[in-house]
């Protein structure tokens, strides 16, 4: 396979690679093993044994050969059945939110790559400039026709752009070395991310609230999960409750021979359920129930009200973005308009001009970078791209 990876490729990649993942279904493995343990019952039993009687009285000895079984009463195994299945879908339930948050992770880190390596190309334009503006203004200090300020001032600028580049620079290692840890990437591989600058500075605004709130609630996999969870603790409030009623314990058939004469006999066993009549478990297992649902309803309102700030934000953002863009292109062309007429005048005054030109398309680069990372947001709350 090609590891130059875009954004989706290195999605698809974690999702199949990814440690993290990979516990996940080792777990759900264990959760399906729990149904098939659940509907396992008890074995039967064979009890074999011999009677020595006193002879003295006439009595003999018998050989006895019993089959017990213990049948499981069947609304207790109906419980613990589907209180399994209903673990094992909260499971699942846990590992999509894993998924989803993965996603989401990815999306972030390379909308920082991509933000960072732009920033870094501006910045390297930027260096340039103020090299060019510290080297002009030295020379000016030296024939007396600049001042001691002017020279510090071009310095200090230098010295902090330069100290920005190193931080870009920093960032964008961490966010490279993250991302190969998300994606699971073999040791020693050496890969590469492809970066989309369209898809970075696409803007989306006009989205509704309540369209994506109902999507947001039908996809959520940690509503889901207390879904889940609800149905085990009512599964579990159903076994308690039948404990409460007399349950057969086992049942016997046993044959006693002695030499050509067989007896036969059947027996059979209940439980009276006089502790848990009077225990506490049920209580327990309605409180359980109880608090999975109250949980749940918290979870709906909380999931309409981040659906609600995101979109929010993916708002306020866009429109800044592209207000911004709207106000900074006459500006940007009458810099480059001045910039061209300043061609043969003062040099100093020509490189601010184009450092000035280079902080507005800055400012609209971090414009779109909060956008994105807002899309991001909202797409990790309503679980596909809004």
């Amino acid at each position: 396979m090609s590891w130059d990876l875009d954004e989706a490729a290195a999605i698809a990649y974690a999702l199949a690679h990814s440690p993290v993942l990979a516990e996940r279904a080792d777990l759900e493995r264990v959760a399906d093993a729990g149904i098939r343990a659940a509907a396992t019952v008890d074995d039967p039993e064979i009890r074999v044994g011999r009677t020595a009687e006193d002879e003295l009285l006439g009595t003999s000895r018998k050989l006895g050969v019993a089959l017990r079984i213990k049948p499981p009463a069947p609304w207790t195994l109906d419980a613990r059945i589907a209180r399994a299945r209903a673990e094992r879908d909260a499971e699942r339930s846990v590992s999509r939110a894993a998924a989803r948050t993965l996603t989401a992770e990815i999306q972030e880190l390379y909308a920082d790559l991509a933000f960072g390596d732009a920033t870094q190309a501006m910045l390297r334009q930027q260096l340039e400039v103020r090299r060019e503006r510290t080297r002009v203004v030295t020379e000016r200090a030296e024939r007396g026709t600049a001042t001691q300020v002017e020279t510090l001032l071009a310095a200090h600028d230098l010295a902090d752009l330069e100290t920005s580049v190193s931080e870009i620079e920093r960032e964008q290692r961490r966010a490279r070395g993250k991302l190969t840890a998300l994606l699971g990437v073999p040791d020693a591989q050496t890969w590469k991310p492809v970066i989309d600058r369209g898809r970075f500075e696409a803007i989306r605004v006009g989205l509704v609230a309540a369209t994506l709130g109902h999507r947001a609630l039908a996809a959520d996999p940690a509503l889901a999960e207390l879904a889940a969870r609800v149905d085990a603790a009512g599964a579990e409030v159903y076994e308690e409750t039948t404990r409460r009623l007399p349950a057969l314990a086992w049942v016997q058939v046993e044959r006693a021979s002695e030499g050509s004469t067989s007896e036969w006999s059947v027996g059979a066993a209940f439980t009276l359920p006089l502790s848990n009549v009077v225990g506490g478990k049920l209580a327990v297992a309605r409180a359980e129930a109880q608090r999975y649902r109250r949980a749940r309803e918290r979870a709906v309102s909380s999931i309409l009200q981040r659906t609600r700030d995101a979109v929010a934000l993916v708002e306020e953002t866009g429109t800044h973005a592209r207000e911004l863009a709207a106000r900074l292109a006459p500006l940007d062309t009458q810099l480059e308009a001045l910039i061209a007429q300043e061609r043969a005048g003062d040099p100093v005054k020509l490189l601010l001009l184009e450092e000035r030109h280079l902080k507005s398309r800055r400012d609209l680069l971090e414009a779109s970078y909060a956008h994105r990372r807002a899309l991001i947001e909202l797409e990790r709350v309503v679980g596909s791209p809004p």
